[in-house]
């Protein structure tokens, strides 16, 4: 059952209930020894299997959440084990020979690679400063540019799709 079944259900068992006409002649005294007519227990018991129902479907949806967002860093971290593979090969050979110089580049083209297919991309880093991706961390005086433009990026900002993961890390011009 959907939460808009069972939230409708709710309302309607609600309506019925507000609907059942009670005896006037009951008053505080005699309260205890009126009996609820058989109808009232059964929308009761209907109403608390329907509240059931809702809790059950709640629990259930917040462990489908989790399991998605799981299966998503399974798929992420089988791209990486590739890139993790590469580079431990790259550290195979002597730092500063062209062969190591090469598997680092070719490991650093592919994590890249990867990193993209998933939809991460770096924030552009050029032109004027914006606040809603750049983070200023340094200011100087450069004379041939304009006031808050970047000089110069000091740690890449990256998206995911249009979400911000972490700001770039900037130097801007001030006069």
């Amino acid at each position: 059952m959907s939460e808009k079944n069972i939230e409708q259900e709710i309302r309607e068992m609600e309506s019925e209930v507000d609907n059942i006409e009670i005896d006037e002649e009951v008053n505080e005294e005699n309260i205890e020894a009126v009996e609820a007519p058989a109808e009232t227990n059964e929308f009761e018991e209907k109403y608390l299997r329907l509240l059931a129902d809702f809790d059950n479907l709640k629990r259930n949806n917040a462990k489908d959440v989790m399991n998605a967002k799981n299966n998503g860093k399974i798929e992420v971290f089988r791209e990486l084990v590739d890139v993790l593979d590469n580079f431990e090969r790259s550290m195979q050979y002597d730092p500063g020979t062209e062969d190591y110089a090469k598997g680092i580049s070719m490991v650093h083209t592919q994590l890249v690679d990867k990193l993209a297919a998933v939809g991460l991309e770096k924030v552009t880093s050029e032109g004027e400063m914006d606040a809603n991706i750049h983070q200023a961390v340094m200011v100087d005086s450069v004379e041939d540019m304009e006031d808050d433009h970047i000089i110069e990026t000091l740690q890449h900002g990256y998206k995911l799709e249009d979400r911000l993961i972490r700001p770039a890390m900037v130097k801007v011009n001030k006069k």
